[in-house]
């Protein structure tokens, strides 16, 4: 949800929507916004990306952003929650799909499928569902192994 505030320039905020369904024993988050997308975004560090397919993915990444890594001279964690929540999925056999204006990216059964949409969406919407049959880590346990062990030199990151 920071990345609403961060990244969209959204003139109507974002929106966000959490679901738990008992019988199928998964949780579904959405994020929605009206702003500027990832493409954009992402060019302002990495000018060799040039669709909304890289932003995405390169978002993915730990540790990227296009923020600005400290505010108040404290470092800010950005770059880690698209990362966080996609090892999550990965660990759990989740799946998602981000919209980012014209594209969709779609990450299911280890792999990514791309479209182009017919009507496009300005702004972005990010979805993700977890199956909590597959959850069988504690958070301790993904800080240390996910977070921590990949950047020994962060001093906190929650």
């Amino acid at each position: 949800m920071n990345n609403v505030a961060d990244h969209a320039h959204s003139p109507v905020g974002g929106y966000t929507m959490a679901q738990y369904y008992p019988q199928g024993k998964k949780i579904q988050f959405v994020v929605a916004d009206r702003g500027v997308a990832f493409l954009k975004n992402m060019q302002l560090n990495f000018s060799n990306i040039d669709t909304e397919i890289e932003a995405i993915k390169k978002a993915l990444e730990k540790g990227v952003t296009s923020t600005q890594q400290r505010m108040y001279n404290q470092a800010k964690n950005a770059g880690y929650g698209l990362y966080a929540m996609f090892e999550i999925l990965k660990m759990t056999g989740g799946r998602f799909v981000i919209i980012s204006n014209d594209t969709l990216l779609r990450y299911e059964n280890e792999r990514f499928v791309a479209k182009k949409l017919e009507s496009p969406w300005k702004g972005v919407m990010v979805a993700f569902e977890f199956f909590e049959t597959n959850i069988n880590y504690d958070m301790d346990y993904f800080k240390r192994e996910y977070l921590w062990k990949l950047d020994e030199e962060d001093d906190d990151f929650f």
